[in-house]
């Protein structure tokens, strides 16, 4: 939503009653690619919601139930004039079933997703069970855990507080390695620790990703 065209155009829409709803997924403040024209377009009046998982990479417009446009083409003044893009226009007439799919996939996200950019709430106060992560997604936070199982992929590692595929789990990159106790990360297996950052979703993930040693206190050598 990074089109002055587009914008002003739905600004006009709005302005004659129609209902506009956007949906994309959170951004942190300063992002000027999707929230900053979704949020003057929801002082001008329009519906905007906030979809966590899965990300909202889609470019989908659909005009009254009747007509819809899918494809690459991102609404910003690069994609529309200066890229390569495809898109596809078809009509609920011409493809009824493709069509219907495609507005119960959208209404499905748009009961899913979020009334409010959870990456503008303020800090998480306070220390809070790892468990509860999932609850102050997007927001920042410490919790406090034990770190049950490691994992080294060479492009990423994984400190888990959990064993289940969802649990929570911190993410160092290799870049930052050398900052952390050593051998990394097996020296935190075991370790009940206090981790600070933003709670993300990363692929159904819950995850806080680490830069550097001072987001991760250890507490003690053990539960």
């Amino acid at each position: 939503m990074a089109d002055p065209e587009v914008e002003a155009a739905l600004k006009e829409a709005l302005g004659r009653g129609v209902r506009v709803r956007l949906l994309g997924s959170p951004k942190e403040p300063g992002d000027t690619y999707f929230l900053a024209g979704a949020l003057r377009l929801k002082e001008a009046g329009a519906l905007v919601r906030f979809l966590p998982d899965p990300y909202v990479h889609a470019k989908v417009l659909v005009r009254d139930g009747e007509e819809a446009l899918l494809g690459s083409l991102n609404l910003s003044a690069n994609s529309i004039q200066a890229n390569r893009e495809l898109a596809v226009r078809f009509t609920a007439r011409e493809a009824p079933e493709a069509f219907r799919r495609l507005l119960s996939v959208m209404e499905g996200d748009w009961e899913k997703a979020l009334p409010e950019n959870p990456f503008a709430l303020p800090p998480v106060e306070g220390v809070i069970p790892w468990q509860e992560a999932p609850r102050y997604f997007g927001r920042v936070a410490t919790v406090e855990g034990v770190i049950q199982a490691v994992e080294d992929r060479g492009t990423v590692a994984f400190l888990k507080f959990g064993p289940g595929e969802s649990d929570l789990r911190l993410v160092v990159f290799p870049r930052s390695y050398g900052l952390f106790a050593q051998p990394f990360p097996q020296s935190y297996l075991g370790k009940k620790v206090r981790a600070r950052g933003r709670i993300v979703l990363y692929a159904g993930y819950y995850e806080i990703v680490l830069e550097g040693p001072e987001n991760l206190e250890v507490l003690d050598g053990g539960p």
